[in-house]
């Protein structure tokens, strides 16, 4: 695996960068706390996600609402980019599920869930955080964990790495499942001692002859079943032939009692309708008797009304008109009594104003005597004028009143009259039509009930023959040969159930046959089985010792030349012992790891940790380590002058034939070895790539 670019933003110290990555030995160069160990950060979290900080808050830049990382990775020719991404709620820090991709060649995978981005990693790079930060990440602080692991604790990380543990799970897990194969194994040889295959088979063959006995009667059967069968057809036949003849027979009687009813009904709609002809007659008698009454009355009326003065049409209207006419003159008079009744108020009113006056109240000239007796004499004659006036009106108004009253009380019974008479006319018409339709109707019916007695009549004539008795005979017969029948078909049945049970009796003994033989078959297979098991799990114990000095081999042929090239001057050997701990050879001595100087112990750390690497990786990809990543490698090297520790190993990492090996550093004589060099820098509290 290499690593192309990555992406960050709101990573710790960095508010947004971009670092590109070329191939060969890069140094990352900065003052302590420039970032440069947040892009491994970064990276881890891109690749590993929650398995890589529990505590996101760990990796979130202070402030800022969310963070994101994008890792462009080469792994065996196809490029992939992973995207991760932060995000602060109300319940803390987490992964944001919009920000889950990974593309693979331009192709882009989005996922929902982080486990399932986790997973694409695994599988695609095929790299997990344990495998990477035991060989190709080694952080500050950390190159000598595996080396102050005790050796039980370093044994069981390296036999994981190297998928040695598999060897023994498997011996104990095989232990197990043979012990469960023994126990099903005793199970199956109880089972089989159950099923004796040579009775069975005897039962068997005796079945099918009872299967065939009982074949041949139902043979014999079905063929008198079929003859019986063949009678009742026949006498079915012959009685749906007579059947039909009394169908016919008593539909024919049916239709004739349906239609003498039918005749009865219409005999007795043409009494009723005689009846309703008769008593409508009588009414309309009535009706005339009273409308020549009514006529003699209105003539009476309108006599009445001529004696008194009436002299117009003899129509309502007009009489209408006429009384019209006297209310009229009523209220005129009336009028005509109020207007003179207060004349005469007035000229009262104005006696009294001009009592005791001296001069005229027309011209203001003072009156003689002689003038003002004249002027009470005239009014006088105005006053007792209008008094006669009304006494002449009230006269007039009383008669006409009176004639009002009069006209009006006539005029009502007469129209009254002419209401009853126009009512009594309508009912008259309605009787009369009501007579005509009757009539019409009745003659109608006479002519149906003339027609329907013709046509019973020619009903009973062609009534058919029909012999009830002889039915009744045959019915019994065939009910005779039914019973028959149907008791040769229960005798079938229970026949055809026997057969059925016989051969379901022998499917059970053909089952058992069969499943006998499986048990069998399956005893002496899980036999073989267990046996094979046996030999696997001692192949197991066999082949692990083997395997284990073969990685043992490997791995101390890595770390002595990856350790000739740190310090070829040295006269130290290294050695592997079986729990993969380093041995420290001075001569024909033996040294601990622990007994060393502090620089020696980390130049011995690097080489375990790279020989390690290179030799894990060939076990489980056959290929050595493309990628090394090294966090403050030079740490605990001298800088004396004279010490050329820190040189040694900025060359001896440049003549590594590993593709990518990216450092950080801020020591400047071992950035001067790099292929090449990025400097980090803090500008304002962040983070940046320096040209």
């Amino acid at each position: 695996m290499i690593i192309r670019r990555i992406k960050l933003r709101g990573i710790r110290s960095w508010e947004e960068g971009e670092v590109n990555f070329p191939e060969g030995f890069i140094a990352i160069v900065g003052p302590k706390g420039a970032g440069k160990s947040s892009l491994i950060d970064a990276m881890e979290f891109a690749l590993f996600g929650s398995e890589a900080f529990t505590e996101y808050k760990r990796i979130i830049r202070d402030g800022m609402p969310s963070a994101e990382v994008e890792l462009t990775v080469e792994e065996v020719g196809k490029t992939y980019r992973i995207r991760r991404g932060l995000t602060r709620t109300a319940h803390g820090i987490a992964q944001d599920p919009s920000k889950l991709s990974i593309v693979v060649d331009n192709k882009i995978l989005t996922r929902s869930k982080a486990k399932d981005l986790d997973k694409d990693v695994k599988t695609l790079l095929k790299v997990d955080r344990k495998l990477l930060e035991y060989t190709v990440l080694t952080r500050q602080e950390e190159l000598k964990a595996l080396l102050n692991m005790t050796p039980k604790e370093r044994k069981n990380v390296i036999d994981t790495l190297l998928g040695l543990d598999a060897f023994e799970k498997a011996w104990e897990e095989l232990g197990g499942i043979i012990r469960g194969k023994e126990g099903y194994l005793k199970n199956l040889e109880e089972t089989a001692a159950k099923y004796d295959l040579e009775a069975l088979s005897q039962e068997y063959n005796k079945t099918i002859d009872k299967i065939d006995i009982k074949n041949r009667e139902m043979e014999n059967l079905k063929r008198r079943l079929k003859e019986e069968k063949e009678k009742l057809e026949k006498l079915r036949q012959e009685i749906q032939k007579m059947e039909e003849e009394a169908k016919k027979y008593f539909q024919l009687k049916q239709e004739i009692q349906r239609q003498k009813e039918q005749l009865a009904n219409e005999k007795q709609r043409m009494e009723s309708i005689n009846g309703q002809i008769k008593t409508l007659k009588t009414l309309l008698e009535k009706e005339g008797k009273e409308k020549e009454a009514l006529k003699t009355k209105l003539f009476d009326l309108w006599d009445q009304i001529r004696n008194n003065g009436y002299q117009g049409e003899s129509s309502v209207e007009t009489l209408e008109v006429f009384i019209t006419e006297l209310d009229m003159k009523v209220q005129e008079l009336m009028t005509s009594i109020s207007m003179a009744q207060r004349k005469i108020e007035e000229e009262t009113a104005r006696e009294k104003a001009l009592s005791g006056m001296e001069n005229c109240p027309y011209c203001g000239q003072p009156l003689s005597t002689h003038q003002a007796e004249r002027f009470r004499k005239e009014r006088f004659e105005r006053v007792e004028k209008l008094r006669k006036t009304i006494l002449e009106n009230q006269a007039l108004l009383e008669e006409k009143k009176a004639l009002r009253e009069l006209f009006g009380k006539i005029g009502e019974s007469i129209r009254r009259t002419v209401d009853r008479l126009n009512a009594q006319h309508q009912q008259i018409q309605e009787y009369e039509q009501r007579i005509i339709v009757l009539q019409k109707n009745l003659e109608e019916i006479s002519i149906e009930v003339i027609d329907m007695e013709n046509q019973i009549q020619a009903l009973e004539k062609n009534l058919p023959l029909y012999d009830e008795q002889a039915h009744m005979e045959k019915r019994n017969k065939l009910l005779s040969q039914s019973t028959f029948v149907e008791r040769l078909e229960g005798d079938l049945r229970v026949i055809e159930g026997e057969i059925r049970n016989l051969g379901e009796r022998l499917d059970e003994i053909v089952d058992k046959i069969n499943t006998g033989k499986e048990i069998h078959e399956k005893l002496e297979a899980h036999k073989r089985m267990v046996d094979e098991l046996r030999t696997i799990r001692r192949g197991c114990t066999a082949v692990l010792p083997d395997l284990r000095a073969m990685y043992l081999d490997a791995i101390q042929g890595h770390v002595e030349r990856t350790y000739a090239l740190i310090n070829p001057a040295t006269n130290f050997g290294v050695g592997i012992d079986e729990n993969y701990t380093p041995i420290i050879r001075v001569g024909a001595y033996t040294r601990s790891y622990r007994d060393i100087s502090g620089g020696e112990r980390t130049e011995i750390a690097l080489a375990y940790r790279i020989g390690l690497g290179n030799a894990i990786f060939e076990a489980r990809t056959g290929t050595p380590m493309e990628l090394l990543i090294l966090d403050e490698p030079t740490e605990n090297l001298g800088n004396e002058e004279e010490d050329r520790s820190i040189e040694n190993l900025a060359k001896m990492l440049s003549d590594l034939k590993v593709r990518q090996i990216i450092t950080i550093t801020h020591d400047q004589t071992f950035a001067k070895y790099a292929d090449h060099t990025l400097q980090i820098r803090k500008v304002y509290g962040r983070s940046q790539v320096v040209t």
